[in-house]
């Protein structure tokens, strides 16, 4: 089984218990930048104590741990969870989200249905998210990343369209905007 066949059956499942998710990671910065290999999907999850039964259950022929979902719903940074795929042995780290998180919930009403497989759309984080999210990912990692970087670069060239409203003023909100401004000179799109 390929990556997005897995990815869609992944997502699939989701959708089926209606949980809420969106792909974001590599897999979406090289639908908006420039595809490179990876070794893990990176979900965002809208899990909750009130549907982590439900999610459990939709992961059901799937590996997940019930005690690294609790460790997860307890945790204030960043809360993740592992999931693997047994048949293409594909990881999905699935980062818990809170519906009463507005970040969140603006960039789930801005993401796009893509087809990976065929007639078979699954959601997928904006550019302009991915480009916070690379750029937050970047911050704390404490700017060495090259990977990080190449990606930032990849979707600043690949996706004119981007939200730069959006964009801007969550950069702004997460200490982050010398930072955008320094990327978008480096790709040669000036300052914000």
């Amino acid at each position: 089984m390929d990556l997005e066949e897995s990815i869609t059956r992944f997502c699939e499942a989701l959708e089926r218990h209606s949980i809420r998710y969106v792909i974001g990671g590599s897999v979406a910065s090289g639908i908006w930048g420039e595809p490179r290999q990876t070794n893990d999907v990176d979900v965002e999850v809208w899990v909750g104590r009130q549907n982590a039964a439900e999610f459990l259950s939709a992961m059901s022929s799937y590996l997940v741990s019930e005690q690294g979902l609790e460790e997860a719903l307890s945790s204030d940074y960043f809360p993740e969870v592992q999931v693997v795929d047994e048949d293409s042995m594909l990881r999905f780290d699935c980062f818990l989200q809170l519906e009463s998180d507005p970040f969140a919930t603006e960039c789930f009403e801005r993401s796009a249905l893509v087809e990976l497989v065929t007639k078979r759309p699954v959601r997928v984080a904006s550019a302009g998210e991915i480009l916070l999210q690379k750029l937050r990912w970047y911050e704390i990692g404490h700017r060495v990343s090259q990977r990080q970087r190449r990606d930032l670069n990849g979707i600043l060239r690949a996706e004119p369209e981007i939200e730069w409203t959006f964009v801007t003023r969550w950069a702004e909100r997460f200490g982050l905007d010398a930072l955008l401004d320094e990327i978008r000179r480096e790709a040669g799109l000036g300052h914000s």
